[in-house]
């Protein structure tokens, strides 16, 4: 939606999809993000300046006010 590919409407029910099989898999936005880095480290096989990008900006996503992994409770 973001990059204007596909509309708000059409966006939604992917995000709600995709919300709803974090919600089965991780109990908290912390351990999503760790997963996500972890998961990321064995497909790259390695830690490159990539991964320290992902980490900083999860580290926003889980402390910005705003944020959605803020707003929105994963339990």
């Amino acid at each position: 939606h973001g990059a204007g590919c596909i509309t708000e409407q059409d966006a939604e029910p992917l995000v709600r999809g995709a919300l709803d099989i974090t919600r089965q898999a991780h109990g908290s936005w912390r351990e999503h993000a760790d997963g996500f880095i972890v998961g990321r480290t064995q497909w790259c096989e390695t830690i490159d300046e990539g991964s320290f990008e992902y980490v900083g900006g999860m580290a926003i996503a889980l402390h910005h006010p705003e944020s959605p992994w803020v707003t929105t409770p994963l339990r």
